[in-house]
């Protein structure tokens, strides 16, 4: 099938993976974090996660289909324990963006590519602490890619 109408190609749901779908698609759509992990030299084999993740970039951007399969990029992604993406089971997205972040950051280490995550989406969160009965505080910075916020009135 062709590409759709707005011009965009879209990532296959092979079950429950819509979050890492979702999550995939908007780093994509950020064109420097595209043009840095496309330019990253890797090893083009099947069960490396970042050659995987080249290949659907380069197809999202290239391709005239309406979407692309992430079966590779699922097998060879791996969890904390070694676990292959389970496309019938969802995740939730945070714990995703952290484990993918992680992964990047160490597979860009060595590389030109090295400080793509810190400058495109890092910050710096400084913790105080203050005495209120002496003139004694510290203070600690602390790097992020994401930070969590409280909506009010808004049930977990």
């Amino acid at each position: 099938r062709e590409k759709s109408l707005s011009g965009y190609v879209g990532l296959q749901n092979l079950g429950a993976t819509c979050y890492m779908n979702s999550l995939l698609q908007q780093l994509y759509l950020i064109p420097g974090f595209r043009a840095g992990m496309l330019s990253v030299e890797t090893e083009p084999q099947r069960d490396n996660w970042l050659y995987q993740m080249q290949l659907m970039f380069a197809f999202l951007q290239e391709s005239a289909k309406r979407y692309y399969d992430t079966s590779g990029f699922c097998m060879s992604f791996k969890d904390y324990d070694g676990r292959s993406v389970n496309t019938a089971q969802q995740m939730d997205a945070n714990e995703f963006f952290n484990m993918l972040f992680d992964k990047v950051e160490t597979g860009l280490k060595g590389t030109p590519q090295a400080n793509l995550l810190r400058d495109l989406f890092g910050g710096t969160l400084c913790n105080q602490l203050i005495c209120k009965g002496c003139p004694h505080g510290s203070e600690r910075e602390e790097p992020f890619y994401s930070i969590s916020l409280e909506v009010k009135n808004k049930k977990t």
